[in-house]
């Protein structure tokens, strides 16, 4: 289907069905999407994935790999979307659909689709949303912390990295949970983005890791540290895995190798009475009325008591593909 053709596509079905599909002649597998006041195309995938999201700058284009549409009255049929929220911008989004939907990119697109948006997106200066690299490569380091610590102790306790979707950044098969932020400016300062965020019923160990990175080109990058997970044994596939719905497959990690070192690495006990949090049992007798979410931020550097510098620590983890081992 050319520019014109889709464009004229959009606009019809804009105008007459804004909730619905329809198929793209001599486009295998593919149809034109309207659906919550966005519109776009959708691609058919078989290959189960959890839904994940990525958006434009201003959250104005956003593809979903693990969508659901219903065709052919109640067929339940998964793929991948791509859709923009703003009509005003319709002939200019024509042109990248066209692209979306080229069958030369089909099984690209299929393996990893986040890696086609990004690119989509870098065409037309639009930065993805998301986690930004920094935030990656602290999670995935504290990470492998957390695994060679366990697998030293022989204690088979595993260690799972979050996609996304979980409340924790990652957690232990012993029910442990933890955080991993980082840093790349002089700021010490952690987010609870929920009164439930610091919640722990179960009384599991719950532990917040916060690391401060320099950019440098002596550093390592995310890719450095896929080596040193396949070193050390960890589950790859997982972490290819939980890399790709962050939005850093292999393709996008060898366009961007920013490498990172430890400046400075730190763990808090955020079960600790002197670890500030606000949560539902805090708010007992508090008229919250009409209150629909809690938000604050925690100054870090206020907390010396309760910290554990793991510096030196996380720094031999950089180093690990050059040691015979830790």
């Amino acid at each position: 289907m050319n520019i014109e053709d889709l464009t004229r596509s959009f606009e019809g079905l804009l105008a007459f069905n804004p909730h619905g599909a329809l198929p793209i002649q001599n486009e295998p597998d593919a149809y034109i999407l309207c659906k919550e006041d966005a519109y776009g195309v959708f691609i058919v995938s078989e290959r189960e994935a959890e839904q994940q999201q990525v958006e434009s700058q201003l959250n104005k284009i956003v593809m979903t790999r693990g969508d659901r549409i219903w065709l052919n009255g109640n067929v339940e049929t998964h793929g991948i979307s791509f859709l923009c929220k703003d009509k005003s911008l319709l002939r200019w989004f024509a042109p990248i659909c066209c692209q979306f939907l080229s069958t030369n990119l089909r099984e690209e697109l299929l393996e990893d689709p986040f890696d086609i948006f990004d690119q989509l997106m870098e065409l037309t200066g639009n930065k993805v949303g998301g986690k930004n690299p920094s935030a990656v490569f602290v999670e995935f380091l504290t990470y492998l912390y957390l695994f060679n610590m366990h697998a030293q102790a022989h204690d088979g306790i595993t260690i799972t990295w979050s996609s996304g979707r979980a409340t924790h950044d990652l957690e232990a098969s012993d029910g442990s949970q933890f955080e991993a932020k980082s840093s790349t400016t002089q700021e010490y300062k952690y987010t609870m983005s929920s009164v439930f965020q610091a919640v722990n019923a179960n009384n599991y160990d719950f532990k917040l890791f916060f690391c401060k990175l320099n950019e440098e080109a002596d550093g390592k990058s995310i890719n450095d540290l896929v080596s040193i997970a396949q070193r050390m044994g960890c589950d790859m596939a997982m972490i290819e895995e939980v890399l790709k719905n962050n939005g850093f497959g292999e393709r996008k990690r060898k366009r961007y190798e920013i490498k990172y070192v430890v400046q400075e690495a730190l763990m808090f006990d955020v079960n600790s009475p002197d670890f500030p949090k606000i949560t539902p049992e805090a708010l007992n007798g508090v008229n919250i009325t009409g209150i629909r979410s809690v938000k604050y931020e925690i100054d870090l550097r206020a907390l010396a008591n309760i910290r554990t510098p793991l510096t030196d620590e996380f720094r031999n983890l950089l180093r690990y593909d050059l040691q015979d081992g830790m």
